[in-house]
């Protein structure tokens, strides 16, 4: 990382600390009305609330003369959305305040939102983040021309640009969370870009941090489930049982393999980044089948048919196997997979080693497993 862009790193990370001393502007009946104004001729206007992961519909108002009011109220300051076109929903970080919303346009981007200090301090954040954004869509158009144009030296130099600018995102929403231990935004920071994380132990460091007074966003409680379900399979435990119908329609139990090294590899034939991790896959169970190793794969599929086609087009010659539920599989639900390609390499014992393998570090591992 260059020197100037971490001296930007430590310059935000103090311009973080300002955002943690956060004032609510708390209704005096302690509930939130939303009054909003709209210039575009618009029918109706949705509020709609994440609810175990879907966005639901809690309330609608037909408009007269272009307004519209919302009333309610909510335990802890969280994210809803106004839905006032079918393709444009309006984010708002609401609290129990006074909210008033101008609605200019069909885009989010043409809307104007104020009375909620919280939201105002997310409007921040996410201007902020979002710089980073627009830098990482550049560089990755300017990838794609390149590829098409079989520049293979910009190529390279625009991936070790694109890095470079993750890190530096990944500093800045990292000082962010650490740094406003008391804002309501920081559960919802690492909901929003830090769940990918296979890890409990760095979601768990997350939450040590959060202060007492933010202890009732429901936030709070999404990170918990997750550790819950991380925690299953955390490194040196035992894996839980479980069972899965094959390719045959077979029950398969995992423990079916104990006495070898295990890589249990979650994909799915739509999924480009696992077509493209699979001959990396074959190669390992090639050279260490005969060692003790074998593959579990675990497809996030629907359909049957593609599933199968992708098997053989691919030569996944192990185990495979499926609930054709999607991202609704029972195993991957139960492991809190998030993203695919998800490896877990279990020993012959069934203990975790490692997760998340992908590449060459796979092999490098199997050697290391071998070897001792």
């Amino acid at each position: 990382m260059k020197l100037e862009q971490l001296t930007y790193v430590l310059f935000f990370t103090t311009f973080c600390f300002s955002l943690s001393a956060q004032s609510q502007t708390v209704d005096s009946e302690g509930k939130y009305r939303i009054h909003g104004l709209t210039i575009p001729l618009i029918d109706e206007v949705k509020l709609l609330h994440y609810e175990d992961g879907k966005l639901k519909s809690l309330d609608s108002v037909k408009l007269e003369d272009g307004l519209f009011t919302f009333e309610g109220q909510i335990s802890a300051p969280e994210v809803y959305y106004l839905e006032f076109d079918a393709k444009v929903k309006l984010p708002i970080f609401m609290e129990n305040s006074m909210i008033d919303v101008r609605i200019e346009g069909l885009s989010s981007d043409s809307s104007f939102i104020s009375g909620s200090s919280v939201h105002s301090e997310w409007v921040k954040i996410k201007h902020e983040i979002q710089k980073y954004d627009i830098q990482l869509d550049t560089i990755r158009n300017k990838y794609y021309r390149a590829k098409s144009e079989g520049n293979e030296s910009f190529k390279e130099k625009l991936s070790n640009e694109y890095d470079t600018v993750e890190l530096v995102k990944e500093a800045v929403i990292d000082s962010l969370i650490l740094n406003n231990t008391k804002s309501y935004i920081s559960p919802y920071l690492v909901i929003k870009y830090k769940m990918h994380s296979g890890d409990p132990n760095e979601l768990e460091a997350y939450m040590s941090g959060f202060d007492t007074s933010i202890i009732n966003s429901p936030y709070i409680d999404i990170i918990d489930r997750r550790i819950e379900k991380l925690n299953l399979t955390k490194v040196g435990d035992t894996i839980p049982s479980f069972t899965l119908p094959d390719t045959s329609g077979r029950l398969v139990h995992i423990e079916e393999f104990r006495g070898k090294f295990v890589l249990i590899d979650f994909w799915a034939s739509w999924c480009g980044p696992c077509r493209q991790e699979n001959p990396n896959i074959v190669a390992a169970y090639n050279e260490f089948q005969n060692k003790g190793f074998t593959v579990v794969g675990i497809s996030l599929d629907k359909e049957r048919k593609a599933w199968l086609n992708a098997v053989n087009k691919d030569g996944l010659t192990w185990s495979q196997l499926s609930d054709l539920k999607g991202w609704n599989n029972e195993i991957a639900e139960m492991f809190g997979v998030r993203s695919i390609p998800f490896s877990i390499l279990i020993d012959p014992n069934g203990i975790v080693v490692v997760k998340e393998l992908l590449g060459e570090d796979l092999h490098l591992e199997l050697n290391k497993q071998m070897s001792k």
